[in-house]
Formats: structure tokens, C-alpha cells, sequence
């Protein structure tokens, strides 16, 4: 193995990390819109049920 091909394999290998970077970044953001999303309906599921109780009691 010469010296050349070692350079070409650690380059290899930085290119390889960044993408995987901007992958793992990516998958972030899309888990991070979901969870938002999430709590959003919640929230909304919450205040239905809360308003359906209030008319059953009331």
C-alpha cells in the first residue's frame, strides 16, 4: 500500500463522513418537525376532550 493510497482512502473516508453528517442532520430536523407536530395534536386532542367534558357536565 503506498503513501498515495492512503491519502486516497482518507479522503474517501472525510467525503463519506460529511454526507453521513448531513444525513444524520437531516434525519434530526425531520424527528424534531415530527415531535412538534406531535405535541401540536396533542395539544388539539387535549382541548377537544376538555371542551366535550365541560359540555357533558355542564
Amino acid at each position: 500500500m503506498s503513501i498515495g493510497d492512503w491519502m486516497r482512502g482518507r479522503e474517501h473516508f472525510k467525503k463519506v463522513e460529511g454526507e453521513m453528517e448531513q444525513a444524520l442532520t437531516a434525519v434530526q430536523i425531520v424527528f424534531y418537525l415530527m415531535g412538534g407536530l406531535g405535541l401540536f395534536f396533542l395539544g388539539i386532542g387535549v382541548l377537544w376532550f376538555v371542551d366535550i367534558y365541560k359540555k357533558k357536565s355542564a
